[in-house]
Parts: C-alpha cells; structure tokens; sequence
C-alpha cells in the first residue's frame, strides 16, 4: 500500500459504513465529488470494482466485502502507530459540542475549564439546543445528551441515569399547606413539567404524570424557564436531579414526595459519530470528558 493511497482507503471505509457517498463525506467533511474520485481512483489502481452504484443506492461487490476488513485492520494498526507520535505533539483546532442548556450550565463548566488548562490550542463551539441535532449532518464532533440509543451509525457511551425528582419552594408549600405525601397529592397542587415527562411514572406504579396534566400551570417545554417559575413559588416542579441539585444544597428547592420517586428518564451519553475517524483534537475532549465523569452520581 502506498502512502498517497491513504485517503482512498479512507473514503472506501466511509462509503462502506455509511452506505453511500453523501453521508461518507459528512462524516469525513470531505465533498461528495472528492470522495468519488479517490474511490474511483482507488478502483483504477486495483483493477476491480469495490462498489455498484446507481442513483438510488450503493453496494459493495464481492471484491470491496472482501478487502473491507483487512483494510480496517492495516489502517487501525497505522492508526496506533501514528497516534504514539502525535501524543508527543501539542493538539490544536476547534472542537463542535452540543447538549441541553442544563447540563452546560450544571455539569459541563468544571469539566471545559480543566480541559482548557490542559489543552489550551483547543477551542470549542458549543451548540445549546433542546432538539436532538444530527452530528453527521451538522458536522457535530461530540453531543452530551439524555437520550435512547437508536442510530446504530453513532457510537454512545452511557454516563448515568437521568433522576427525575419533584420539588418546591418553601414558601410555595408554606402558602398551600395541602399534604403531599402520596402521588394523588399533587392533584391539589399546582405543578410545573414538561410535555416529554408525561409519560413518566411512579416507581412500582402504574400511575403516570399526565393523570395530573389538569393541575399543570401552563404548556411549556424549556425546562430552564420551568425551573424558574418554581423558584418564583409557582408550583410543584418536576426537573432532572442534575438541574435542581444546586438548589437544594442552597435550601431554594426542596424534594417532595421521597418515598414516591419517579423513574429515571433515559440515560445520560457522550455520543460521538465514528470511533474510528476521531480527529486528535475531538480523541483528547473525548477521553478527558470520559475520565472526568466516571464517578458521577446524581
């Protein structure tokens, strides 16, 4: 193998893991055209073809299944070899993260300023938004999301589970003295909760929180103003642990309904697109961010 030929077996991977053209030059943000040539180019040098292609789809022939992982293994290894001497090598660029706005806030502040003390050539753009946004199609090097895993084309690595908990203000709970001390309770309150918590239930229980959607205060879905309304003693709020945490150690917020908690919604990831393909840049945040959350708990 010659060492111009690289870029061509690197665009042959993508293809192949991806499927087609479009996405292989997303993930590799290389455009469309390039990637076609090199793969051509490729298939010159070989004398065979590694794919058949039409407007539609594209397939690996027999040829491209069979030099598919020998190649995998020969760049893997090249791989290794190359990141012993770039660890000797100061990384530099820009790094593209996104997550909700509560955990940059709560969880992520620490974690930036040690890496950044650690890592100073390396700047972030960081992408807040409710949304779940594509990293292939946004050109995202790394999410941090509450999430299922379901694209089969990312690769997730699961942190810690995502505790929901019911609080309040005291001065909320002092002005309406109605008991809580069972699920039913909250049907004499005023509650605060997002849309995509409905569904939640109680632990052991059949009983969800949309049986209470009578009592919530209004239809909102950013949890950060959801929050706010609570502190300014608007009702009884159902937020992740990660997002009150700070304000029950200052006694703003406190935890209602202990004996009856909610269960977890989903899990907390680092997602990133393609192991394989990581830049040295997005390698070193992936595996400083890592290290630095292995002991989380809520």
């Amino acid at each position: 193998m010659k060492l111009d030929d690289l870029t061509g077996w690197k665009a042959f991977i993508a293809v192949a893991d991806f499927g087609n053209f479009a996405r292989a030059s997303k993930e590799l943000r290389t455009p469309v055209s390039m990637l076609s040539k090199r793969v051509a180019k490729l298939e010159a040098q070989l004398g065979v073809r590694l794919f058949h292609r039409s407007t539609r789809a594209v397939s690996m022939t027999g040829e491209g299944r069979t030099l598919l992982p020998q190649i995998k293994s020969v760049l893997e290894e090249l791989s290794k070899v190359e990141g012993t001497f770039s660890e000797r090598q100061e990384v530099s660029g820009t790094i593209k993260l996104t997550t909700v706005s509560f955990i940059a806030h709560n969880l992520l502040i620490p974690i930036i300023e040690k890496f950044h003390k650690k890592f100073p050539k390396i700047k972030i753009e960081l992408l807040l938004s409710e949304q779940l946004l594509s990293l292939i199609e946004n050109n995202i090097d790394m999410a941090i999301r509450i999430d299922t895993p379901k694209d089969s084309d990312l690769i997730y690595r699961k942190l810690v589970a995502n505790q929901l908990v019911l609080c309040a203000t005291p001065k909320y709970l002092k002005k309406n003295p109605q008991p809580i001390t069972k699920p039913i309770d909250l049907l004499n309150h005023d509650l605060l909760y997002m849309r995509l918590h409905e569904q939640c239930k109680f632990v052991g229980s059949t009983t969800m929180l949309k049986k209470f959607s009578e009592r919530k205060m209004l239809e909102c879905d950013d949890g950060a103003f959801l929050t706010e309304l609570a502190l300014h003693d608007f009702g009884i709020l159902v937020r992740s642990i990660w997002d009150v945490q700070k304000h029950f150690k200052s006694g703003r917020l406190v935890p209602v309904l202990k004996d009856y908690p909610l269960e977890a919604f989903g899990h907390l990831y680092a997602v990133i697109p393609n192991r394989k393909f990581l830049p040295p840049r997005t390698k070193a945040f992936y595996e400083f961010f890592l290290e630095e959350t292995k002991n989380w708990q809520a």
